[in-house]
């Protein structure tokens, strides 16, 4: 898989301007049901939201919901979960100190 920062690299400032509320997710562990994701592939994808995340041979498999069900597996893509509200408010914290 690409590092985050090589992939941030080849993102068009507007794209980063899109990931502001979103964060790097990395490992399995990381992702919240529930939670809306953003991926990027050879462009920046809209995502959707986390309905389960299963681990198969090829790596985690992402089951998401936009206006359809559709799955990404996670070794495949660069992918951004938005911020929860506590984590944008420690952010913000952070930024003003």
């Amino acid at each position: 898989m690409e590092s985050v920062n090589a992939a941030k690299r080849r993102l068009a400032p507007e794209h980063l301007e899109a990931l502001r509320h979103y964060r790097p997710i990395d490992e399995m562990h990381e992702v919240r049901l529930g939670a809306h994701v953003r991926y990027l592939t050879h462009k920046l994808m809209p995502g959707g939201f986390v309905l389960r995340v299963d681990p198969t041979p090829h790596g985690p498999l992402l089951l998401l919901k936009s206006s359809r069900l559709f799955s990404v597996r996670m070794d495949d893509v660069v992918l951004f979960q938005k911020l929860s509200p506590d984590e944008a408010l420690l952010l913000h914290a952070r930024d003003c100190v």
